[in-house]
């Protein structure tokens, strides 16, 4: 399952890499301003069309990050109900 969620935020990280460059009035790469014109629409369109609406970069920020959690911190936090920051406190130090 680790295979289908690298893609999600490789794309995420990218799009965010050019906000950050514009933010700082840099010039993003090519290959990154060709990722956002080919990307960034329909990205804004599915978060926004969710039963939640959700900004992006809130998501990649807070929710992405627990997606790639060990296996046995995500069991652990579902079988004992943990929110987002439970299961943060939960997760190995590095």
């Amino acid at each position: 399952m680790q295979e289908s969620k690298g893609p999600v935020k490789t794309l995420l990280m990218k799009l965010e890499s050019v906000r950050k460059a514009i933010a700082k009035k840099e010039t993003p790469s090519d290959e990154l301003l060709a990722i956002r014109s080919k990307f960034a629409a329909e990205t804004e369109k599915i978060f926004s069309g969710l039963p939640k609406p959700k900004d992006w970069h809130t998501f990649q920020k807070h929710d992405l990050p627990l997606l790639f959690t060990p296996a046995e911190v995500q069991e652990f936090a579902l079988k004992h109900r943990l929110n987002k920051s439970q299961t943060k406190a939960n997760l190995p130090k590095n």
